[in-house]
């Protein structure tokens, strides 16, 4: 079967915080999301900036720190992996920044259609 792993908020339940000035004082959050197969360890899928048409991936920035509500961000930054199929089972799913670990907080959608 074919999964599908969401950080953008057309998906229900799935969100990212862009930014969080308690880890640090960068304002550009950016996630990145890849899936590796519990058969071979192997990338399966990666995934950076890509929504799809209709898709909302902004992230939110919040007004008080450390909550999940606020603004939207005005870029389309969000992780979204559709149709994988990953031999085996999925061994492990990543959601960080792109240049190093940065804390994010983000509620992820998981779903097997």
């Amino acid at each position: 079967q074919t999964q599908l792993f969401s950080t953008c908020r057309s998906d229900p339940g799935a969100f990212f915080i862009r930014r969080q000035t308690y880890y640090s004082t960068d304002a550009n959050f950016d996630p990145l999301m890849y899936v590796r197969s519990a058969q071979t360890g192997a990338q399966v899928g990666c995934n950076n900036d890509g929504s799809g048409i209709g898709v909302d991936c902004r992230g939110v920035i919040p007004n008080i720190v450390g909550a999940n509500v606020g603004p939207l961000d005005t870029a389309q930054r969000g992780s979204r992996l559709t149709g994988l199929a990953t031999p085996r089972g999925v061994g492990l799913v990543f959601s960080d920044g792109i240049l190093r670990s940065d804390g994010m907080r983000y509620n992820m959608r998981f779903q097997v259609p």
